[in-house]
This record gives C-alpha cells, structure tokens and sequence, in this order.
C-alpha cells in the first residue's frame, strides 16, 4: 500500500483581521472552499468562536476532515485538511487563498498519512 491518505497543514499569517472577524464569512468561505476541492461535508462537527480570541471550525468529510482555526490577535489562520480519496486538497488550499488579502504568507507541509504500511501490516 503506497498510502492511506494525505494530509495538508497549513500555515496562513498576515491575514487582514477583519476578515478573521468575520466569523460567518470566514466559515462559509472555508466551507465552499472544500466544496470547491470536490470534497464532500457530511457533518459539521464543530463551530465555535472564542470571545474576543478567534474562531474553530470543524468539517467531516466523506473524504476524512477540515478544520480551521483562526488567531485574530496575531493575524493568523491554521488550515487542516485530511483526505483518504483521490480528491485534491490543494485545490481547496488554493480557493481559500485567493479570498483573502494579497498580502499574506504562506507555509504549507503535505503529509502522506500511511506511507509506511506494506501489505499485512497493522
């Protein structure tokens, strides 16, 4: 087996505050962020926004889960996406970039979730 899945973290500073604010607009952008990636929201496990700190979002996809959590106070949004199919995760990444300002910065890792296993391995 090559893999289970693959995962995308990623790092997004410098993000205008006020669209960290935003809560709703920032939910539904990350949430038709995924649908742009093709990926599939079965359940949202989770949304809840801190006083005066930030928001966490969490989505159950068919393909495995997205989150998002957003740091207001340092500009600063962390995406999680977890996908156990053939659907492209970057895609969703790249969609969700291009709605926020122009200026931020980016670090991203891709993880191949599994890569290890072989054949009969548990």
């Amino acid at each position: 087996m090559s893999m289970i899945g693959i995962q995308y973290l990623v790092d997004i500073f410098n993000v205008d505050a006020s669209l960290i604010a935003s809560v709703d607009w920032l939910y539904d952008h990350f949430r038709n962020s995924l649908a742009m990636g093709g990926m599939k929201i079965v359940g949202v496990g989770k949304r809840h926004t801190f006083p005066n700190i930030g928001s966490t979002f969490l989505f159950i996809l068919q393909e495995s889960h997205a989150s998002l959590h957003s740091y207001p106070e340092h500009n600063y949004i962390a995406v999680d996406i977890f996908v156990c199919s053939d659907k492209d995760p970057q895609k969703a990444v790249d969609f969700f970039l291009k709605g926020l300002n122009r200026d931020i910065n980016v670090n991203s890792k891709v993880l191949e979730r599994g890569s290890t296993l072989r054949e009969g391995e548990s």
